[in-house]
């Protein structure tokens, strides 16, 4: 069984005074209470997509602080009735909008709201207290309230406050943001496999040299570039990527990471060769020359792969606490 929704009214409970043109209008207790229960309980309740259970805060000292902004922030759905410019309705519409979206503002004279609140889910209603004109003007206003309702339901509508507005454009900056980190990802990529792919280039010649009868001279030998490997990998490792699915991320490191590693131990023989002079590959070096002929094979298939996942990601916001960052990051260098 599908649980109901929930709509809390923020609404006056006393008296109140405003004006409709040059009329004043005074609303008792007794009116606060019908409208209540006579509009916006009924019309709420009478919402066919959905069943929706309708409640107002019992008019008590103190009864905010224990429980309205529970209420505020549980309810799917609050209604706020913003006639008379109570003050007390004004910061309960305020904590609902910092709290989260689903909130519908009613009012029976439009234009005395402010600006602020111009063009979100806000519509006038004509309370009367005729009975021969109830119905008709019910009917109008449920009829509207319906048409809230059904909107935020469905999710037509993202914003329904200048709060959602400011946290929908921080969410855009951060896609923004987000985007041009991964651009700036699948660029490091792209320069750390045109390294990688040399330093295979540079393997492969030496082994071929190696293997020849008539091994090239030492001094002519190109060296590995290993600092712009280290670069990269300490760019990766010490970046908390927000875009980057962890299981991609610790698959690019793995990767870099042995080859990374591979290319050092070759650089410190070849030191080792240069210094000496002596013209000899050990075995161990030999070795090592036929690994990285082996993974370059490997490295050619697989590193475009990894590039292309990275510039297939989609960016998506999701909060990561920092400890979690760096449980990441402690991870990866392990």
């Amino acid at each position: 069984m599908h649980k109901n929704e929930t709509c809390f009214v923020i609404m006056p409970f006393s008296e109140t005074n405003h004006s409709i043109g040059t009329t004043d209008v005074v609303l008792m207790k007794r009116d606060w209470d019908h409208i209540y229960e006579k509009w916006i309980k009924r019309a709420v309740e009478s919402f066919s997509e959905k069943r929706i259970e309708c409640k107002r805060s019992p008019a008590q000292p103190g009864s905010f602080v224990r429980g309205i902004v529970n209420d505020l922030a549980e309810s799917s759905l609050v209604i706020a009735d913003l006639t008379g410019g109570r003050p007390n309705v004004y910061y309960e519409l305020g904590v609902r909008h910092a709290l989260r979206t689903g909130t519908i503002i009613i009012t029976q004279h439009l234009s005395a709201l402010p600006s602020d609140l111009h063009g979100y889910y806000a519509f006038e209603y004509r309370f009367t207290e005729r009975s021969t004109d109830y119905e008709d003007a019910y009917f109008e206003f449920e009829k509207n309230l319906h048409d809230k309702i059904l909107s935020i339901f469905s999710a037509r509508v993202t914003s329904d406050s200048p709060v959602s507005d400011f946290l929908g454009l921080r969410h855009q900056l951060l896609l923004k943001s987000m985007e041009e980190e991964k651009n700036e990802l699948v660029w490091t990529l792209n320069v750390c496999g045109k390294v990688l792919e040399e330093n295979f280039r540079t393997a492969e010649w030496i082994w071929r040299s190696a293997s020849s009868k008539k091994p090239g001279k030492i001094e002519n030998m190109l060296v590995f570039d290993t600092a712009a490997l280290d670069i990269a990998y300490a760019r990766l490792l010490n970046r908390a990527w927000r875009c980057l699915p962890e299981p991609l991320l610790n698959n690019l490191m793995e990767v870099l990471n042995q080859d990374r590693r591979m290319f050092q131990s070759l650089n410190q023989y070849m030191t080792v060769l240069m210094i000496n002079l002596s013209g000899h590959f050990s075995d161990s070096f030999f070795a090592f020359l036929e690994h990285a002929v082996e993974r370059h094979a490997t490295f050619k298939k697989k590193w475009p792969k990894l590039i292309e996942s990275a510039n297939s990601i989609c960016p998506q916001i999701i909060a990561e606490p920092d400890v979690s960052v760096q449980k990441r990051k402690r991870a990866r260098r392990g």
